[in-house]
């Protein structure tokens, strides 16, 4: 049986010209691209579009691109840069950080495989917990909802997402400890345990 390719590997064969790990590196990104375009648009046409700008710009200048350690932070970074741009080119970008377009339009929050949400249903079942989840993340600001989602939606690390949200890593934490007295505000003293326990495991 043929071993699935690495991460690294997948890439670097993109670099070569694969059209087949081109594919492939769409499939398996697509779907943790759109939902953290999600954290900074409501506007879902617009993320896809954003998505097949970044790839096809990326596939015209994959002899260009550089060898990367870290993938997803490297999309996402590219992705959120398109994003930004495109609202900003088209008046809808709001610049205060408290602004909730996604919230206020969808009243929801994509959710990965592995995530916050997940810990706090194997505390909380009810269909109450998991909508009050959403809906306390979905009200953040969105710089802390941004902030949330790729710290424990995506697993990655301060310096990761200082790169991303190009910002300092201080100001990361105070992203997540603003984020996490929000919550707490909105949730029962159980929900807020298991943020602050995955915060710890995650640091």
């Amino acid at each position: 049986m043929e071993r699935p390719l690495s991460e690294t590997m997948l890439w670097d064969s993109f670099r070569s010209g694969n059209e087949d790990a081109f594919v492939r590196l769409f499939h398996l990104y697509s779907d943790p691209l759109f939902y953290y375009g999600c954290t900074i648009t409501a506007d879902r046409e617009l993320i896809k579009d954003s998505i097949q700008e970044l790839l096809c710009d990326l596939w015209e200048r994959r002899q260009e691109c550089p060898a990367v350690q870290k993938l997803k932070a490297f999309l996402f970074t590219g992705l959120r840069r398109i994003i930004l741009r495109r609202l900003q080119a088209n008046r809808r970008y709001l610049a205060r950080e408290d602004e909730d377009a996604f919230a206020t339009q969808t009243g929801e929050y994509p959710v990965g495989d592995e995530s916050i949400e997940a810990a706090i249903i194997r505390q909380e079942t009810s269909e109450l917990s998991r909508q009050r989840l959403r809906t306390a993340i979905g009200n953040l600001p969105a710089r802390q909802r941004e902030a949330i989602h790729l710290r424990y939606y995506q697993g990655m690390s301060y310096e990761e997402m200082a790169r991303i949200m190009e910002v300092k890593k201080g100001t990361i934490g105070r992203f997540i400890v603003q984020a996490i007295e929000g919550l707490r505000r909105a949730m029962d003293q159980i929900l807020l345990f298991c943020l602050l326990l995955l915060t710890y495991l995650l640091s």
